[in-house]
């Protein structure tokens, strides 16, 4: 069939899904939520590369909010430091 719903190992495929795939794996997005999936994606890979750079000169060896939730879940006592 062409231009109809189909299930593709579970998970449901409509007409107009954008499908993604790489080496880690696959993700379908409903078109409706294409742009806003594109700039929380770009937005998540300006992070990361920023990281990055900042891991290669020495620097952001930890993401900052990594001490917040440790403290939140009681795992990091205020006052302690990583």
């Amino acid at each position: 069939m062409v231009n109809a719903p189909a299930s593709v190992a579970g998970t449901s495929i409509n007409p107009g899904n954008l499908i993604v795939g790489d080496a880690d794996g696959v993700v379908v997005i409903a078109r409706n939520d294409v742009a806003r999936i594109v700039e929380l994606a770009q937005k998540k890979l300006d992070a990361e590369t920023a990281r990055i750079a900042g891991i290669l000169k020495g620097e952001q060896l930890r993401p900052a909010w990594l001490e917040k939730e440790l403290r939140a879940f009681g795992m990091l006592a205020e006052g302690e430091a990583l």
